[in-house]
């Protein structure tokens, strides 16, 4: 199984690790109401580390991605992202994704 980046900091903390398809994610710290208090209050910080960076090239690659995600990516310029969703063709969701346009 895959472990996260942030496993053995968040389980020094206390966090209780479970597998998520392959991956060792952070569950809980014990006590949900003081993590809700923490999140509203303070901060919180969420173990992204199992997602993976995909990246399109080529001339057509604005094209073939208009195509696949739910968001408006041709229209994105260098330096500019947003949030999308990979569909299959039927429109069902495949996956929640980000998109960040590089000037290659």
């Amino acid at each position: 199984m895959l472990e996260t980046a942030l496993h053995t900091h968040l389980a020094a903390r206390g966090a209780t690790h479970a597998d998520d398809r392959g991956v060792v994610l952070p569950r809980h710290f014990g006590d949900a109401a003081a993590e809700y208090r923490a999140l509203r209050e303070g901060v919180a910080l969420i173990d992204l580390g199992f997602r993976t960076v995909v990246r399109a090239s080529g001339a057509d690659r604005a094209t073939f991605l208009q195509g696949m995600l739910s968001n408006d990516v041709a229209a994105l310029r260098p330096g500019e992202g947003c949030p999308a969703l990979l569909l299959t063709i039927q429109g069902r969701v495949v996956a929640d994704v980000r998109v960040a346009a590089t000037d290659e």
